[in-house]
């Protein structure tokens, strides 16, 4: 059902995804709702953007599902589904052993039963790697202190955590931010247990299953550029020869055509 901006209830502490059609998925969050609303609630509706057509639509609502803030959302390209983890709840954090899940094809909302799942949490991120795996990074617990394990992985084949074993040190745990490129993640900014604001940018190389390296900086291995440069050097040497060639062929013609014909005024000597 397409609904008009000013009913689309204000929110805040949710994600936003956009699906292989460039739509736009908001759900949860909490807020005030409407423009004059004192109340603060949460919410367990759908708001869609479609950007082609400027108009908002509502998905399916399940009243099974929890009112939640501060959890992530994840689209997953493949089967363009949408896996949202964590989050605070009216009655506590939420569940990170069963998943909500929105298929956003058919608009019907399914369950995930994970195996090994880490220590429920809010306000954490969450990337999608290349092989189909999902970071979560810091998070909350239930007394708004940092959890134990910042860094656990979902492999979303499997369903099935895995759980990092290095220890993150002085790294924000809530209010950052995380953007996944080439295996590196970068964790930028946030609340630490040190700093109220942190400057910082943190990144690290992304291995298999939940291995990771801090690093000090982005090694960007990319042969893409060398490439480039090849096929250029090699357009203009390919040029080059052509013209050479035609040149050459071209004076030869010339000099064929003039062959016993009476050279010009101009050159003929004077005795």
């Amino acid at each position: 059902m397409a609904v008009s901006e000013n009913e689309v209830e204000r929110r805040r502490f949710l994600s936003a995804v956009t699906d292989n059609n460039n739509n736009v998925y908001l759900f949860g969050g909490g807020g005030g709702g409407k423009f004059g609303d004192t109340q603060y609630i949460r919410y367990n509706t759908t708001n869609i953007f479609d950007s082609t057509k400027n108009i908002w639509t509502h998905g399916t609502i399940d009243n099974t599902l929890l009112k939640r803030e501060g959890h992530t959302a994840t689209f997953l390209p493949d089967t363009s589904e949408i896996v949202y983890i964590g989050g605070c709840g009216n009655n506590g954090l939420i569940d990170i052993t069963n998943l909500d899940v929105y298929d956003t094809i058919n608009d019907k909302w399914n369950k995930w039963e994970t195996k090994n799942s880490p220590e429920q949490r809010c306000q954490h991120t969450a990337v999608l790697t290349n092989d189909d795996r999902i970071i979560v990074f810091g998070g909350a617990n239930a007394l708004k202190s940092p959890v134990e394990n910042y860094y656990v992985v979902l492999n979303v084949k499997t369903r099935e955590w895995y759980h990092g074993n290095e220890t993150i040190i002085e790294a924000p745990y809530r209010g950052h931010t995380a953007t996944f490129y080439n295996n590196y993640m970068f964790i930028a900014f946030g609340q630490g247990t040190t700093q109220q604001a942190s400057n910082d940018v943190l990144i690290y190389k992304i291995g298999d299953y939940a291995n990771f390296t801090e690093v000090d900086y982005y090694n960007r291995v990319d042969t893409t550029p060398f490439k480039d440069n090849i096929l250029i050097g090699t357009t203009i040497l390919s040029i080059i020869v052509v013209g050479f060639i035609g040149f050459i062929i071209h004076k030869y013609n010339k000099s064929k055509q003039m062959k016993g014909m009476k050279p010009p005024i101009d050159t003929i000597c004077t005795p």
